[in-house]
């Protein structure tokens, strides 16, 4: 079983309720968020992971609250955690929002 925060996730479900083409599923240990079939950010138990793009990358994690991705000893640049605390105010949430949101349309 994943844990996950559901206050987190119903946050997140919130932030995509004008989006269109969402799925959600389980993957990397938390709740992940499709949009357009790609994977836009995943609620964790205590944080939010986040696909921003290699562009944004060196820039998002010099803020406080964040942590890389890591899978097998390699840095994944292009999605950060945020934890709990960073994303508690709604402008502070929703800037990691936006910023998965610009990266999310470059594919479209």
């Amino acid at each position: 079983m994943m844990a996950y925060s559901e206050e987190i996730a119903e946050r997140v479900r919130k932030a995509l309720g004008d989006v269109a083409d969402v799925r959600e599923i389980s993957m990397f240990g938390g709740r992940c968020f499709m949009v357009n079939g790609k994977m836009f950010v995943c609620a964790g138990n205590h944080e939010l992971l986040c696909r921003i793009g290699r562009k944004n990358h060196e820039e998002a994690f010099a803020k406080e609250g964040t942590r890389p991705m890591v899978n097998n000893g390699r840095i994944m640049r292009g999605f950060l955690f945020v934890d709990e605390q960073t994303i508690e105010t709604e402008d502070a949430f929703n800037y990691w929002i936006e910023l998965c949101r610009k990266y999310n349309r470059t594919f479209e």
